[in-house]
């Protein structure tokens, strides 16, 4: 069972007689790529008087959103200041352990804490999803077809596949999918059928939505398919001109039969 590691640290200063107490804890030591975690920050003041002004950087690397840099203007004795910092991953993230540090700058001093490490694993479902038709006219039918394979070398479970339809978007078949364990190399294709409002014009987005466990983690992740309607056909100018042509010559016949 691989379980979600919480590394943390947390050191002792003293700055200008006045002494800190500096943590840094991410919310996972490991995440899958595409996904986001926290950075948690505590910043103690344990020393009689008051701090202002400190300046703390969380150097991370570019691929988990980068150097992030603020300012604490003010913390009492005894006071605590905590903030929470997102670590940002998309699909195209390297696979690898990242190392993440700090400094607290304060009173003309800068102190440099030791690492953390940040792993980012390869995401262990391959996901593909297409409509049966791109493009439909309103009130028509369509099928979205998800396919989920475990691409990973363990089983996951819970797993929850969902569709998020767009407002006014009906369907009478089921929205979800549930599978107790899915082992390596496991594959599912589900087909989701639904109807077109009648009023529908234009691009709408179909939710796609997994959830699942590894070890006692669990994780998540939404997509968004886009499908065009093409809205209900409107009366247009050839219309409109043919309809005037047909009225003036109907016109025109009932006014030679009066004469």
């Amino acid at each position: 069972m691989i379980c979600g590691l919480i590394i943390s640290f947390s050191l002792l200063c003293t700055i200008a007689n006045a002494q800190i107490t500096f943590t840094l804890n991410p919310g996972y030591g490991r995440i899958f790529a595409g996904e986001d975690t926290s950075l948690y920050v505590g910043l103690k003041n344990d020393g009689a008087r008051s701090l202002s002004d400190v300046s703390i950087s969380i150097n991370m690397p570019d691929q988990l959103g980068g150097k992030r840099q603020f300012t604490v203007s003010s913390i009492a004795s005894g006071s605590t200041y905590t903030k929470t910092i997102q670590v940002f991953t998309d699909n195209n993230t390297q696979i690898g352990r990242y190392t993440i540090n700090a400094t607290v700058a304060y009173g003309g001093e800068t102190l440099q804490y030791p690492n953390i490490t940040l792993e980012v694993a390869e995401f262990p479902l391959l996901i593909d999803y297409n409509f049966l038709h791109d493009s439909i006219n309103a009130g028509e039918q369509n099928s979205i077809i998800v396919n989920v394979k475990n691409i990973g070398s363990i089983s996951l479970t819970n797993l929850e596949l969902s569709i998020d339809y767009p407002g006014g978007f009906i369907t009478n078949a089921t929205k979800y999918v549930s599978v107790p364990e899915m082992a390596p190399n496991l594959a599912i294709e589900q087909e989701f059928a639904f109807t077109a409002p009648a009023d529908a014009n234009g691009d709408y987005h179909v939710g796609v939505k997994i959830d699942f466990k590894e070890g006692d983690k669990l994780h998540s992740l939404q997509r968004y398919a886009k499908l065009y309607v093409s809205g209900p056909l409107g009366f247009g100018w050839l219309e409109t001109l043919l309809t005037i042509i047909i009225v003036l010559l109907i016109v025109l016949i009932l006014w030679g039969k009066v004469k």
